[in-house]
């Protein structure tokens, strides 16, 4: 996608986005905001119908539509966006000829999983539908925690698997959905407001040096040699 070719709207990333792109950017290629996992999925799956769905979930939730821009604010912090259309492909990857199809699978998907995003102008997650059996797949998901949180992940699970039974049925699945953006103008207008410059003071005056962290993140000593 070049998103040279069209003109989007622009949006600061909200206050939570900025702490993780700050981090990230301090670790460039190391995978430390990669959420997500795998999903059981013990029955048969229509690997078009699962990509239909996805395709739809994507239209439905605009945070699966979020880019970050080459375009930054005044503190050189990229600005997003959200395109409004995103075709997504989902590869299955067959393990069922394997001998031991499940290890090879997991094995795999760990693998994949630690593989870095592209943060500038490409989008922050990817799915994988893993084959098993004709009876038996795994949906390997995974985002950038830029555009999500753990809640958020499982709320995306429930849409889908709606959307999915829907299709499934015969129906028309339902594309109502909040937007992103109405976080990101309440975050803004707190950002921009009294009460944010007081609190902000009072944290500069009860710490005017930043205190040690309470906690080692648990996983970055396994990336060291790439920091």
């Amino acid at each position: 996608m070049n998103m040279t070719e069209t003109q989007y709207s622009l949006h600061p990333l909200t206050s939570p986005q900025r702490e993780i792109w700050f981090d990230q950017i301090l670790h460039e290629g190391v995978p430390l905001y990669n959420i997500g996992g795998y999903v059981k999925i013990p029955g048969a799956i229509n690997p078009g119908l699962f990509e239909q769905a996805i395709n739809l979930l994507v239209q439905k939730h605009d945070t699966l539509r979020t880019m970050l821009t080459e375009s930054a604010d005044e503190d050189g912090v990229p600005m997003q966006t959200y395109v409004e259309k995103l075709a997504v492909t989902v590869p299955m990857r067959d393990f069922s000829t394997k001998a031991n199809p499940h290890e090879t699978a997991i094995k795999w998907m760990q693998q994949r999983f630690i593989e870095p995003f592209e943060l500038t102008e490409q989008p922050l997650f990817r799915y994988d539908l893993v084959k098993i059996s004709d009876d038996y797949y795994y949906w390997l998901l995974q985002y950038h925690h830029l555009i999500i949180d753990g809640y958020g992940v499982a709320m995306l699970n429930r849409s889908l698997a709606e959307i999915y039974t829907q299709l499934a049925n015969g129906q028309i699945p339902n594309l109502d959905s909040h937007s992103y953006i109405s976080f990101i103008e309440n975050d803004r207008a707190y950002v921009e407001s009294a009460v944010f410059d007081k609190q902000r003071q009072y944290w500069l005056n009860k710490y005017p040096t930043p205190p040690e962290p309470l906690f080692n993140p648990r996983y970055r000593s396994h990336y060291k040699d790439k920091m």
